[in-house]
């Protein structure tokens, strides 16, 4: 199988086999939201709401463009009518 995703939260580091993945405060905290509740979806409220750490008011355009950015590697599956999933390939 291709190399597993790991996540080291101190350095806010994503490596998949030995290879760093670039991503922004923003795009790791929504991934290790996800990556640390593998088997549940969580709505873009929510994950709002835990990485800006401030009420949504609805707006999610932040929550979908910055999985839009994580999306290039496959770590995210969107559950419909749900929100967000994290999808360990």
């Amino acid at each position: 199988g291709s190399p597993r995703l790991s996540m080291e939260p101190a350095g806010r580091r994503a490596v998949v086999g030995m290879q760093a993945i670039p991503l922004s405060e923003k795009e790791f905290g929504v991934l290790y939201l996800l990556y640390t509740h593998p088997d549940v979806p969580i709505t873009k409220e929510q994950i709002y709401e835990a990485v800006w750490r401030a009420p949504s008011n609805h707006c999610l355009h932040a929550v979908e463009n910055t999985v839009s950015q994580i999306r290039r590697h496959d770590f995210i599956r969107t559950v419909a009518g749900l929100g967000y999933q994290f999808n360990p390939g």
